[in-house]
């Protein structure tokens, strides 16, 4: 699955498929959308002649604990920190 901001500035909503059917953005709305397959470059290219702009948006880094653009960080698990298995 992937995210998506959309900025719908058509006069139309715009459905899109989403995980337990579609998720319409309304006509002059924004709205992070997240499909159940990525979009083609022709499909994003086709919302953009209708006024539509799609943007692909960026995963948060995994290692990125504390949300600073770092990785590890004050959240980040300690070595000492694993469970007695």
């Amino acid at each position: 699955m992937t995210t998506y901001t959309v900025k719908n500035g058509s006069s139309l909503g715009k459905a899109f498929k989403v995980d337990g059917g579609h998720q319409v953005v309304a006509a002059g709305e924004t709205a992070e959308v997240t499909t159940t397959e990525a979009l083609t470059e022709e499909q994003i290219d086709a919302y953009a002649v209708d006024g539509v702009k799609v943007t692909a948006k960026k995963s948060k880094d995994p290692l990125d604990h504390d949300d600073d653009g770092k990785k590890g960080g004050s959240a980040a698990p300690k070595a000492d920190d694993k469970k007695d298995a």
